[in-house]
């Protein structure tokens, strides 16, 4: 998929038009509309509306993201260690969706074909955006190992303009686009797996030294989660990532105090011990 540059997509992230209607909605739906071959020309109404879906989605995705990796520290305990690896690649996988998103592309799916609205033409002002049939641009046909697949060969354009410790983030595992979800897949569905990643995380797992102790592919996971989601948060700050899509939670707030007080300031509720134990304990 074609992006902006960091110039173009500062203009696209910075003209918000704040639009009603189905641009409100989910951005999966909203796109379905849009066939093989449509151009979007800024300047028209379904510009600015394909544009203030796109901006929504980046900061709804963001928001998830980093939800879901302050839950996975809660998740950090033997039996929950798989959870936690499930939880950090669906945390990444929101912050990598969101990149997109801000620099001007979006996959989704218009039966029967998987389709990505990309950039046309980038220069602010005359900004064109065009929906793609990406099959021809990925042989991948799970829509996972497709997003990931699309996502690194995309975002290959923005590596000069990443810190060069946060690269590895944008870079595939072990020269494979689809180890994230490859082992995201093993974990969840596998007991064995599941059951291995317990026995590592007792024998490595340290809380005075949460990083370098965790084990395997939650280690890896981990580090590229957080790298993610510093790229994404790092471009949504420096490009001017403005929509009303957090809005309606803590309205009066800046949107750093809706994610300070939602997410990292809030207590959870310690339910645990309410959890039912007589008759399921083996």
């Amino acid at each position: 998929m074609t992006l902006f540059d960091p110039t173009e997509a500062r203009h696209f992230c910075g003209a918000f038009a704040n639009s009603r209607g189905q641009s409100e909605g989910e951005a999966e739906v909203f796109l379905r509309q849009f066939g093989i071959g449509r151009q979007i020309s800024e300047g028209t109404s379904v510009f600015d509306e394909v544009r203030d879906c796109l901006l929504r989605d980046a900061e709804r995705l963001l928001f998830l993201g980093l939800s879901n990796y302050r839950r996975a520290f809660d998740l950090l305990l033997p039996s929950a260690c798989g959870w936690a690896q499930v939880t950090l690649y669906y945390s990444g996988y929101f912050a990598a969706s969101a990149l997109l998103a801000m620099f001007g592309a979006r996959t989704y799916w218009r039966r029967p074909y998987p389709l990505a609205i990309q950039v046309d033409t980038g220069r602010p002002g005359s900004q064109v955006l065009k929906v793609v049939n990406t099959r021809p641009m990925s042989t991948y046909r799970g829509s996972h190992q497709r997003f990931w697949d699309l996502f690194y060969a995309s975002v290959s354009t923005l590596v000069p303009s990443i810190d060069p410790p946060l690269r590895i983030a944008v870079t595939p595992v072990s020269n494979n686009p689809t180890w994230l979800i490859e082992e995201r897949n093993a974990v969840n569905y596998e007991s064995r797996i599941w059951y291995q990643a317990m026995e590592d995380f007792q024998v490595s797992f340290r809380r005075s030294n949460l990083r370098s102790s965790l084990p395997g592919a939650l280690s890896t996971q981990f580090e590229i989660t957080e790298g993610l989601l510093r790229v994404s948060c790092g471009f949504g700050r420096t490009l001017g990532l403005t929509s009303d899509a957090l809005m309606n939670v803590l309205p009066e707030a800046a949107r750093s105090v809706r994610i300070r007080s939602l997410i990292y300031d809030a207590s959870s509720a310690t339910l645990g011990n309410q959890a039912r134990r007589r008759g399921l304990i083996l």
